[in-house]
């Protein structure tokens, strides 16, 4: 395979980081942007370190599909994302990552580095130097920029839409923080989302391998998470120029404007630069349109990639069965040539399929006797919960609204969300969609309109409506989960710009696509400035917290605690959090978490105990007790009880919180036993025992 010129593969990468750390200088002066330097060198390795293996893997890969051929790096990449994401669910479902001292997952790594080191040997040795630009890209920098600099900020500041992460906090870091602990990929008593697939949870469970504390790859997490999206994007932009030259249209055009509509859409930003899982969605649902507008070479080794990239989709998000694998379904019949519609080729592509999610169902059957726990418990069986739980847990994912009531929220949470007033308070309500809803409906109907793209726009209209079909009878209609619909309408958008401005391309433009300065490039880069927008609005001090992870465990707070300015020892102790108190002000402590399910920055070997929402906490056992039996029984265990009361409330106005955990009980239970302090949030530390008492430390 003959790449791109690596010099200006290492040119586009500093322009991209440079972009970063002028668009940071911006948003917090150049503190921020020195301090994007420092994180991309200390914690950036780890995510380099197993991005360079999946491009190795994905070369091998994609040489046995499609050959060695001029182009396709891209999708090289996201061929070996998707191998090393499934030899992480096997290395680490067997406990191998933490075998002899580490020494296991970093040596996996070595396959994958000889053969891009192969690799870069050969081109380097059989390329000449190109003239064509390779800044064809140019216009999505902005978004390019906001998406690196998001996913440099450690978890728990930015996006104020996802609660700053908590999801990320409660599940996608913590699990493998949890798993790292435990030595192997498993389902946990106390995080329901441990059972689900967690394809892309593996990866990051990998990297945190590389360091002796889990908390150190969270910023790795991120940047391997935001990597996955950028190569998403490449993908599909290949994608639209190979179906465009397919239809006699301009491939250059539907390559730059695919790429920007997905980067300058606010939602896969926000998504993609948190330790969330949805990259890994539109990772494979792109590769697959991209390999589907191929010609292969082995249909066997090519029906093997197709089914892993299905085993990943599937495994980043469960969801994707039945919202994206049925749009792909039907984009292979309509699309695909013939030759892939093939015995062998399906053969081999579930044969790649079962190897990639053995892992998963394996493990849930052996720890919890159903193989899909916590999904479908209505049919598979509830695993170690009660009845109660597995009915709750099917209650909160799923929706009981109307016909009429969907539709409404369709119209909400994707073609006018964040516009208005919020119809939904208290979920999020931002404009993170951006234009392209109405611009890749509108593009989809133009492309019907023209009789030699009126067989893709079949194609793109029947996926896009099964996504949508998908959204209203199968989740709880929250916007981020359509975020799978992005890559039909950014494709759309891309060979319909090509339609219509096939004209606006230089004729002296480059092979690989590089229009000038023109209108459409200028537009283009205008719409990409909006997730740097929605950045620098949304939280506009996250930029301070660029690899602040010290901050947010407590160690500037344990600081001021004990210095001589007693203003700072006040302000400390008044303003105290939970990472404060139990990494390193009562380290000691046995501490009861209720309500507070967030733990992550939290030492790995602090003796807490903790639960989600979904799963039983230790509270539980004292139902219908009364406070003194209640104090009793707790204090046998633990010396003090973590109360997060504004969390209690909100899942009890959800309908989450278990019927045996009583709030009225809880507050009765705050009057009678000794307050130690009033934390950050709204969160309350009571004493279990007498003597749990929490004094300043001493002045050091």
């Amino acid at each position: 395979m003959q790449p791109p010129q690596w010099i200006s593969f290492a040119r586009n990468a500093i322009v991209a980081g440079l972009a970063a750390v002028v668009l940071g200088c911006f948003l917090g002066g150049w503190i921020c942007g020195f301090a994007l330097l420092s994180v991309w060198i200390l914690s950036g390795w780890q995510c380099a370190a197993w991005l360079l293996s999946a491009f190795g893997l994905g070369v091998f890969a994609k040489e046995k599909v499609f050959g060695r051929g001029p182009d396709g790096c891209a999708l090289a990449f996201a061929f070996g994302i998707a191998m090393q994401l499934i030899i992480d669910q096997w290395l680490g479902s067997l406990g191998l990552f933490s075998a002899l001292r580490g020494a296991v997952a970093l040596g996996v790594f070595v396959p994958g580095w000889i053969m891009t080191l192969r690799f870069v040997v050969r081109a380097w040795k059989l390329q000449t130097q190109d003239k064509a630009s390779s800044l064809w890209w140019w216009p999505a920098l902005p978004a390019i920029a906001a998406l690196l600099i998001a996913a440099s900020i450690s978890p728990g500041v930015v996006w104020s839409t996802e609660f700053c992460g908590y999801d990320a906090l409660e599940y996608h870091l913590q699990a493998p923080k949890e798993w790292m602990a435990a030595g192997a990929i498993r389902p946990l008593e106390f995080l329901a989302y441990s059972g689900m697939p967690n394809f892309v949870e593996g990866g990051f469970l990998h990297v945190m391998s590389l360091s002796s504390d889990a908390r150190d790859g969270a910023v790795a997490c991120q940047l391997l998470h935001a990597s996955m999206l950028l190569v998403a994007a490449f993908v599909l932009a290949d994608a639209a120029a190979l179906l465009a030259s397919g239809l006699g249209i301009n491939s250059h055009i539907a390559r730059l404007c695919a790429l920007c509509a997905t980067l300058a859409t606010p939602w896969l930003i926000v998504a993609g630069s948190l330790a969330y899982s949805e990259s890994g969605i539109v990772l494979a649902f792109a590769c697959v349109l991209n390999v589907f507008a191929r010609q292969g070479i082995s249909f066997q080794w090519g029906g093997f990639i197709l089914g892993a990239l299905i085993a990943v989709l599937i495994g980043s998000k469960a969801s994707s069965l039945i919202l994206v694998v049925p749009a792909i379904v039907a984009w292979f019949a309509l699309r695909v040539d013939c030759a892939w519609k093939n015995w062998k080729s399906i053969a081999c592509g579930a044969f790649a399929l079962a190897i990639g999610l053995t892992p998963w169902l394996a493990r849930n059957w052996y720890y919890t006797g159903t193989p899909f726990f916590p999904l479908v418990t209505n049919l598979m069986g509830v695993g170690w919960w009660s009845g109660e739980q597995g009915m709750r847990w099917n209650q909160a994912h799923a929706s009981d609204a109307t016909m009429m009531q969907r539709g409404l929220a369709l119209w909400n949470q994707l073609f006018v969300f964040g516009l208005g007033e919020n119809p939904t308070a208290g979920n999020p309500w931002k404009w993170f969609w951006g234009p392209l809803p109405w611009i890749g409906v509108g593009s989809v109907a133009l492309l019907s309109m023209l009789r030699t793209t009126r067989h893709v726009a079949a194609a793109l209209a029947l996926s896009s409506a099964l996504i949508v079909i998908g959204w209203m009878f199968a989740t709880h209609l929250q916007s981020r989960f359509l975020i799978p619909l992005a890559i039909p309408l950014s494709l759309a958008f891309g060979l319909a710009a090509a339609s219509v401005f096939g004209g606006a391309l230089s004729v002296n433009a480059s092979a690989v696509g590089a229009p000038k300065r023109n209108p459409l490039s200028l537009l283009l880069c205008a719409w990409a400035v909006l997730p740097a927008w929605n950045l620098a609005t949304d939280t506009p001090q996250a930029a301070y917290f660029i690899g602040e992870n010290g901050y947010l465990q407590g160690n500037d707070d344990w600081c001021d605690l004990r210095c001589s300015d007693a203003s700072l020892r006040a302000a400390a102790a008044k303003n105290a959090t939970a990472e404060l108190v139990i990494n390193h002000w009562r380290p000691e402590w046995r501490v009861l978490s209720v309500g507070w399910s967030t733990p992550f920055w939290i030492h790995p070997n602090a003796p807490l105990t903790w639960s989600s929402v979904w799963d039983t906490n230790a509270i539980e056992s004292c139902h219908g007790l009364s406070t003194t039996e209640t104090a009793a029984l707790l204090s046998q265990n633990f010396d003090a009880i973590l109360i997060d009361v504004p969390m209690l409330e909100r899942w009890q106005r959800s309908g989450w919180l278990s019927p045996k955990i009583n709030l009225d009980q809880l507050k009765e239970l705050s009057k009678s036993l000794p307050h130690l302090a009033q934390l950050r949030g709204g969160k309350i530390l009571l004493g279990l025992r007498g003597n749990v008492v929490l004094n300043l430390p001493a002045i050091e």
